[in-house]
């Protein structure tokens, strides 16, 4: 019932986000509305009432709904997030610092969502993250500057992808 979106406010000039770890929500069943805060202290742009809450990550790069809870992933840490609204509150629990390489590899798998973490591909839960890749998937060998996907059919995660020797 709401459209979430992250990395806010490109900047065209320098290329790069200026908040590249904060979050808007919209209302529920109003994909156009995005109430923010109303303190002094916010910013009269969106989203602000989900910002600072990185710990070390300095970038998001992937979300995703599993549960009725969000999961948000940065370059090196992840997030289980709760809440209803801007009013009441969004609370941000770190999960474990383990990130996310590219969103592309993220899919709901029933035991957890699975993703890619740079260096393994990984299980995380909301008990925190292990390898399910080690000694099996040599991730060196994918290209991550070609496309990339995966999905979760069939009770098996399917990951697509360009091997740097070019094979698929």
């Amino acid at each position: 019932g709401r459209f979430i979106a992250a990395c806010l406010d490109w900047d065209n000039e320098n290329e790069k986000w200026l908040r590249p770890t904060a979050i808007e929500v919209s209302s529920w069943d109003k994909s156009w509305a995005y109430p923010t805060t109303v303190d002094e202290n916010s910013y009269s742009t969106d989203g602000t009432e989900l910002s600072g809450f990185a710990v070390n990550g300095t970038e998001i790069r992937g979300m995703t709904v599993r549960n009725q809870d969000l999961y948000v992933f940065l370059d090196n840490e992840y997030f289980l997030v709760r809440g209803d609204n801007p009013i009441s509150g969004w609370r941000f629990i770190r999960i474990d610092s383990v990130g996310l390489k590219s969103a592309r590899t993220l899919a709901d798998c029933r035991a957890g969502i699975i993703g890619h973490d740079g260096h393994h591909f990984q299980m995380y839960t909301s008990a925190g993250a292990r390898p399910i890749s080690y000694g099996v998937i040599d991730s060196s060998l994918i290209d991550w500057d070609k496309a990339h996907g995966a999905i979760y059919a069939g009770d098996k995660y399917r990951f697509f992808c360009t091997l740097t020797t070019g094979d698929y």
